[in-house]
């Protein structure tokens, strides 16, 4: 079988299955025993995949192992007879009669692949081919990965900074986040929405008052009812939000359209657009149920609580007028004992930190 054949193809897949198939394919191709690969970003932080637990640590964060050699002498390291536990801890006793390690720097960091054999290995130029193609693969998964983490880095830090400036104009909007984010994620789940959105979906929800930092204070905590032209400047926090996100979240369109969308009615009569029925972003009709149930079963500065049962009723009766039927029909699945551990705290799946923000 010609090398390159023998090497996955899917660039798509993730560093975990990508690691897999160079494995499977340097076994195959080298008789190799032990493989592991490592990235270091720019930042210094290193990801970490071995075919075998052997390692307690990530090799590279040990100056004196081959991988580190071969890292920052940016040429490939052959060892022989080497003892691997007396450089850095190992599960147990290491010990390779050959050690091959292969750096490769990329756009955004270096990668090391490391290839190991307890028995003697000459090491052909076939096998060196081998290891430099499989160094290029898995060097591009694990920092399409390091992006990814990167940027969901970015993302939870964007989050924690706005709630936290929310949370300074209102000490509610907190708890109130976590419950619609659970409420909503609880709903998609009931509806069959693919779990690779809810990421997503959740982002939406936990941000989508965002815009209500540039609503006064005397209206956000205003106990009586609003006057027209109050009102009017409550009904801009969707917009708001939208234009403050949409450069950071650009890569996120579903969770923008929650943020914009969710004061939209099914029957036409909500606000920012006026949008009616289908035309309402699916993931912002989820949105919008969640958003008025939480609304109605806690306390606000203008009304008293109602019950989970009261609050489900309420639902049913604005099917079809306030909210989408299907959401509304899926959301009464969710069993009574299900929606009040969420308006106690005591079920939470928003990503949302209870203190520190």
């Amino acid at each position: 079988m010609d090398v390159e054949e023998s090497l996955p193809r899917s660039r798509a897949l993730g560093p975990d299955q990508v690691f897999s198939d160079i494995v499977d394919t340097l076994v195959e191709q080298t008789c190799a025993d032990v493989v592991w690969l490592q990235y270091m970003a720019r930042s210094g932080k290193v990801y970490f995949l071995q075919s075998d637990d052997v390692f307690d640590s990530p090799p590279l964060e040990w100056p004196l192992s081959a991988c580190r050699s071969a890292l920052d002498g940016e040429r490939p390291v052959y060892r022989t007879n080497y003892d691997v536990s007396r450089i850095m801890p190992t599960k147990s006793p290491l010990f390779f009669a050959s050690l091959v390690c292969n750096p490769l720097e990329l756009h955004r960091g270096r990668v090391v692949v490391s290839v190991g054999w307890f028995d003697h290995h000459a090491v052909t130029p076939r096998d060196r081919r081998i290891i430099e193609l499989c160094t290029k693969l898995g060097g591009a998964a694990l920092e399409h990965a390091a992006r990814d983490d990167e940027v969901r880095q970015s993302h939870h830090l964007t989050i924690r900074s706005l709630l936290r400036a929310l949370e300074m104009r209102d000490s509610g909007t907190i708890a109130h986040s976590r419950r619609v984010t659970t409420y909503t994620l609880l709903l998609a789940e009931v509806m069959g929405v693919d779990p690779g959105l809810y990421d997503e979906f959740g982002l939406g929800a936990a941000l989508h008052d965002v815009g209500k930092i540039a609503i006064p204070d005397s209206i956000l905590r205003k106990p009586g009812p609003l006057t027209q032209t109050e009102y009017g400047l409550i009904q801009q926090h969707p917009v708001i939000g939208y234009d403050m996100l949409r450069c950071a979240l650009a890569s996120h369109p579903i969770a923008l359209e929650m943020v914009r969308h969710h004061h939209e009615r099914y029957d036409g009569a909500g606000y920012p657009a006026k949008l009616a029925g289908p035309a309402i972003p699916f993931a912002a009709r989820l949105l919008a149920l969640a958003d008025a149930f939480d609304g109605m079963t806690n306390v606000r500065p203008y009304k008293r609580a109602l019950s989970i049962e009261h609050a489900r009723e309420e639902v049913l009766a604005h099917r079809g007028t306030q909210f989408c039927p299907e959401c509304v029909d899926a959301f009464l699945n969710i069993d009574t004992l299900t929606l009040e551990a969420v308006r106690r705290g005591a079920l939470d799946r928003s990503r949302i930190q209870r203190k520190s923000l």
